[in-house]
């Protein structure tokens, strides 16, 4: 009777392996996501003023370097020459920079959407490139939208100010996708997300949705982390 009981249990823990084994192989021989699937890609930290974060959408994999552009510094608008960039280790689709967004080669559509699952097709609509954003001209419009802040360490010092990128290359479609709410006092700025579904088409074909659902950590609940679904399609 006892080998009888562990025989069966044997064979059950057999049964349960293979099965498990199936189901994870049905997934990794998929080069295309179904129809109406997406990933996720939980709280990407967004705090630090002087990085941005590549986010590949095939892989979900990131990494983060210093923005090395030219800076403007507000007291006295002196100019910080541009650094050496950085090699980027990962093939990249989107950065995020705060809440500001650029994209690697790729023209943005804001469907309106708010339920990602409902995009299983390349929509047709008004695609819009990355484009830049110079400072002069950015820092005369109310409420300065989208000027990029880079360097806070001269902030209390009138001789210096704050160092904003000067001539940065963003896309205004991402970065709309993120709701500004001046407060008058501290923080001077809510940020939120619409929720709303993006979609991001490649000149080789390829195209991809995404939804920033949180502009907060999904446990701790604390500012300056993004979280997204997207859901990438490779080029026919």
């Amino acid at each position: 009777m006892k080998n009888t009981f562990f025989k069966h249990i044997t064979m059950l823990a057999v049964a349960l392996c293979a099965t498990a084994c199936s189901y994870e192989n049905h997934f990794l021989d998929e080069d295309e996501p179904e129809p109406g699937s997406y990933d996720m890609l939980w709280n990407v930290g967004i705090s630090d003023y002087e990085s941005w974060t590549y986010i590949n959408l095939i892989t979900g994999e990131t990494e983060t370097h210093s923005d090395t552009g030219e800076l403007i510094y507000s007291a006295k608008e002196d100019i910080r020459p541009a650094k050496e960039e950085a090699t980027i280790g990962i093939e990249w689709h989107i950065a995020v920079h705060r809440y500001e967004f650029k994209t690697n080669g790729a023209s943005v559509f804001n469907t309106g959407k708010t339920d990602i699952m409902t995009v299983t097709e390349l929509p047709e609509g008004t695609y819009a490139p990355d484009e830049v954003v110079p400072y002069e001209t950015e820092s005369k419009k109310e409420g300065n939208k989208y000027l990029l802040t880079i360097d806070m360490s001269g902030m209390m010092d009138e001789k210096i100010g704050v160092g904003y990128s000067h001539n940065p290359t963003i896309n205004r479609v991402l970065c709309d996708g993120i709701k500004r709410t001046a407060t008058g006092t501290m923080p001077p700025t809510i940020y939120e997300t619409k929720r709303e579904v993006l979609v991001l088409k490649w000149g080789d074909g390829s195209w991809s949705t995404l939804q920033v659902t949180d502009t907060k950590h999904t446990v701790r609940g604390v500012d300056h982390y993004m979280s997204f679904y997207y859901n990438y399609h490779s080029a026919k």
